[in-house]
């Protein structure tokens, strides 16, 4: 005769219990996000110009002087072209700078 509101009032108070927090149960403070140990996250700034610099400096290209500054169909794009694969296959890379 009692046990229907006494598992009503049990699930009440372990719905209660597992909405609560870990800190107001354990008393410690688990790190859950990025950054919580040490107060905050940390962003370092990239290199000025890194976007132009990149390039020339892994690669060897000069802005202006690579396959992308022409259309498909001009000649000098094929050319660029196949010297820059040709330097990919030194590095290792395929003609689109992926990993053999």
């Amino acid at each position: 005769m009692y046990k229907a509101p006494i598992i009503i009032l049990s699930a009440i108070v372990l719905q209660a219990c597992s909405s609560v927090p870990s800190e107001v149960l354990t008393g410690s403070y688990d790190c859950g996000h990025i950054g919580c140990a040490d107060g905050g996250l940390r962003v370092y700034p990239n290199e000025e110009f890194a976007a132009s610099v990149q390039p020339r400096k892994w690669y060897g290209w000069e802005w202006g002087e690579t396959s992308s500054a022409y259309s498909k169909s001009d000649p000098k794009y094929h050319e660029l072209k196949a010297k820059e694969c040709a330097h990919l296959l030194t590095l290792e890379l395929d003609c689109n700078g992926r990993p053999l």
